[in-house]
């Protein structure tokens, strides 16, 4: 689950980048420099990175109730052995999430990306004098306490959304994968016994 996020993330944003890439070279430099100094008002590349950790960590954390909740209802396991499966998934579940942000930090340049894939978006919806209203806007305290707070509003929101959809998640995984543990027990069965 968290490979498959994480590929479909790394994909959509080379597909971006690519076609980004043409984009900006049209824009003029009065136009970029006033996105750059909007992303610059709103922590666009810090607030881009902050939400790449957040992202990762809450997927960790939901990748590890559903996963000790399937072997919660395993009923062939013992309580030891389903402990040990539940040290060595939070093990293991670590180990690819390090290798993901060490991937993020040290192979990829987020605030590079943000701006090679921002700067054509902006350019394409706002007009100089809608950038400079914007960026008026994010300079008040209003606007400064906007950026300061949405990571955090990000997170709650996020994890309210998780409260409400994971029970509802677990129990139709739950219902899926009984279900295909007893298509698959169906077919290697022994002929004789059909």
């Amino acid at each position: 689950m968290k490979t498959r996020f994480t590929l479909l993330f790394v994909a959509a944003i080379l597909a971006l980048s690519c076609g980004s890439a043409l984009a900006q070279s049209s824009i003029s430099p009065q136009k970029k420099a006033l996105i750059l100094e909007f992303l610059e008002a709103t922590g666009g590349k810090k607030q881009s990175a902050e939400m790449m950790d957040l992202m990762l960590a809450m997927q960790v954390t939901e990748t590890h109730k559903v996963l000790a909740s399937i072997i919660d209802e395993d009923k062939i396991s013992s309580p030891a052995q389903k402990s040990k499966m539940k040290k060595e998934m939070i093990e293991s579940s670590e180990r690819s999430s390090n290798r993901v942000r060490e991937f993020f930090s040290e192979q990829l340049n987020i605030g590079e990306l943000v701006e090679e894939i921002t700067v054509p978006v902006y350019d394409k919806h706002f007009t100089e004098n809608e950038l400079q209203d914007l960026i008026n806007f994010y300079r008040t305290p209003t606007g400064k306490k906007l950026v300061s707070v949405t990571p955090m509003m990000a997170l709650e929101t996020m994890g309210a959304f998780s409260e409400k959809v994971m029970p509802k998640l677990q129990e139709f995984m739950k219902k899926a994968v009984d279900s295909e543990l007893a298509l698959l027990k169906e077919k290697v069965k022994p002929a004789s016994k059909k």
